[in-house]
């Protein structure tokens, strides 16, 4: 086969947003204009064969994305609804590949991988730019799967000539991809494994993107050892994230943050495709951080605990397994991703790696950035209504009101589920989250909170219902002084106090508004986890716990976790 120029563009991370092949297809296929088998083949051709694409499939708007594996997962999950016909031409197109010149083969330094490759052809290469992806490869197993403990693929009965993981180098028009159709599961195992093999571009241009590939596509393999029902947006989160454990040094994930990601987008579903699911990888970065690096692979074993795509349940089971709910989750990623790049301070009680993501998270500014009250503030205007799991920030600058109240009546669309979020922010100090449901049928609330010594609050509209019906929300922000009874009642939030310095064993307390489930976490300044203070549920009032012994002296972050709000405070321990 010659070589072919593509008229379809691939798009590069950074790039502006446009219509992926893969979008464009499902979108065709879910409002009937073609059928299940001509996805599946449109699908098939975006990865081996995109000249055969038709035009509408083809245009200068219409992007391939950087990996081949969404597309080809889309074909897997509706194999069955695929005629007898179409299935064997996915199963030839998306077969152990042919190359284009004479075959070589040589095994990884470690041995885990067999690396298939050619100098003739359309498909050549040289010997030194495999050795890269070998490299890469058992660099990307050794931390996937002997480090971080996620499963190893499953055999492939020597479909590569032996029972190594097999890697082919070619001429394909995406960065990479991994493909389990038509592979062997493990037999000894219950759940919906799969065995797989990946296959690398022949024409990536810089080390940093090539090795980032492969422990990319490696970490498909390794989902798919567990489940290969599981929907393609997780999948893309954690293999976008999976980069930085391998090469953190690197940071190619890094050029996703200024186009479809969930920083710039914040209204878009966690479960949406295209280019979002890469510019996600935020998603999986916070379970990191709010809970540990094993909770993203906790989603994936539950996955393989139920046969078919459970992916939404694992979610709830990881949250509810380490004393969460996902709504919880859902309110503190929406904080999470707002305190980073500008907006990121050394108390603020996350990653500082975040302070790096520009251009950092987007608010509309003509309409959600508010400078003098009274404000109205809506959806309507700009005419991106959240959506499920969606949010909207909306910034209130306290400079000209300390000492009194701002208040938030928000109005959410009737008979919809809303949550509403709130951040008071000083910069360079604290910053507390507390967040409300949303009274149904109304989707109203009212909200105030107090001002003094803050320097913004942010509120944020979360919409927690699954519908494509439109949502509207409206909120009047107003601000008052206040009276004797509010002063008396205070702004029900939660208090976390402590020394500062703080001695070793010395005391943190905090109060409670409600009984319920408290945790308090300490944190080096780099936003890692250090130790667990106090986890467990505590009446209504005032509390105290010892700081843990033994800990080097030093700057901590520590963050109080209870009644639906968190607060995080900056101590220097000391012996």
């Amino acid at each position: 086969m010659k070589f072919v120029v593509f008229t379809v563009v691939f798009l590069i991370a950074g790039m502006a947003s446009a219509s992926t092949v893969t979008e464009l297809v499902l979108g065709a296929r879910e409002e009937g204009e073609i059928s299940a088998d001509q996805a599946a083949l449109y699908l098939a051709y975006s990865v081996v064969s995109p000249e055969r694409l038709p035009d509408w499939l083809s245009g200068p708007d219409v992007v391939l994305e950087p990996s081949g594996t969404p597309a080809l997962h889309e074909i897997q999950l509706i194999m069955d609804e695929l005629g007898e016909t179409t299935k064997e031409r996915i199963l030839q197109l998306t077969a152990r590949p042919q190359l284009s010149g004479p075959e070589y083969t040589f095994d990884s330094p470690q041995g885990y991988f067999k690396i298939h490759w050619t100098d003739g052809g359309e498909d050549a290469t040289t010997r030194s730019y495999c050795n890269d992806i070998a490299e890469a490869a058992d660099s990307s197993w050794i931390v996937e799967c002997n480090q971080l403990g996620y499963n190893e693929p499953p055999s492939d009965l020597g479909a590569g000539g032996d029972e190594k993981y097999d890697i082919y180098v070619m001429h394909i028009s995406a960065l990479g991809y991994c493909s389990a159709t038509g592979e062997p599961g493990d037999p000894s195992t219950p759940n919906d494994d799969r065995a797989s093999h990946i296959v690398i571009s022949n024409i990536i241009y810089t080390w940093g993107t090539k090795v980032c590939t492969v422990s990319h596509e490696f970490q498909h393999a390794c989902q798919f050892a567990y489940d290969v029902a599981e929907p393609s947006w997780f999948m893309e989160n954690c293999a976008v994230w999976m980069e930085e454990q391998v090469y953190p040094s690197i940071d190619d994930y890094s050029g996703y943050i200024s186009g479809e990601s969930a920083l710039r987008k914040p209204w878009y579903d966690i479960r949406s495709g295209a280019m979002y699911h890469y510019g996600a990888f935020t998603y999986p970065w916070f379970i990191q951080e709010r809970i540990h690096i094993d909770a993203v692979r906790e989603v994936w074993e539950l996955c393989a605990d139920t046969l078919g795509m459970n992916m939404l349940g694992a979610q709830h089971g990881m949250y509810r397994n380490n004393g969460m709910t996902f709504e919880q989750a859902m309110m503190e990623y929406g904080m999470w991703r707002w305190f980073t790049e500008d907006n990121w301070f050394e108390g603020c009680g996350y990653s500082e790696e975040s302070s790096t993501w520009y251009p950092g998270p987007y608010c509309f500014t003509m309409y959600h950035w508010v400078e003098q009250l009274p404000d109205t503030v809506d959806n309507i205007s700009d005419s991106y209504d959240p959506d499920t799991y969606g949010l909207h920030w909306i910034i209130v600058d306290l400079s000209d009101y300390q000492g009194g109240w701002v208040n938030m009546a928000f109005d959410g669309r009737d008979r919809f589920e809303w949550n509403l979020g709130v951040v008071r922010w000083d910069l360079g100090t604290a910053n507390e989250l507390q967040w409300f449901d949303v009274p149904e049928p109304s989707g109203e609330i009212e909200v105030s909170v107090a001002t003094e010594g803050w320097d913004y609050v942010v509120f944020f509209p979360l919409f927690m219902d699954d519908t494509s019906i439109e949502h509207y929300y409206e909120g009047v922000i107003t601000y008052s002084t206040g009276c004797e009874e509010e002063e008396e009642e205070g702004d029900g939030t939660i208090e976390l106090r402590a020394p500062n310095p703080v001695p070793a064993g010395g005391s943190i307390e905090f109060d409670m508004i409600a009984e319920g489930r408290a945790e308090i976490a300490l944190y080096e300044i780099s936003g890692r986890r250090v130790a667990t203070i106090c986890d467990g549920t505590f009446a209504a009032g005032s509390h105290s716990v010892s700081m843990e012994a033994g800990l080097p002296m030093g700057t901590y972050l520590i963050t109080l976790y209870a009644n639906d709000q968190v607060a995080t405070r900056k101590v220097c321990l000391t012996r």
